[in-house]
């Protein structure tokens, strides 16, 4: 089985993000490696400025 990571923000409410990337990648039999970007409260979709927390160092230390 082949693997893809996918590198994309995780949002806790919203339509675009690693969330429906994920199940695309297992509609295709294929096996996800998930690497979020970033954690949301939202998406930015009409539900005013989410609240972001930055995965950089945590991103550094799983990739090292």
């Amino acid at each position: 089985m082949k693997t893809l990571m996918i590198a994309e923000d995780l949002t806790a409410l919203g339509q675009i993000s690693l969330a429906n990337a994920l199940g695309v990648v297992q509609a295709q039999s294929v096996r996800p490696a998930m690497l979020p970007t970033a954690l949301l409260s939202t998406q930015s979709e009409g539900f005013g400025t989410p609240v972001a927390l930055s995965t950089e160092e945590w991103l550094e230390n799983a990739l090292a």
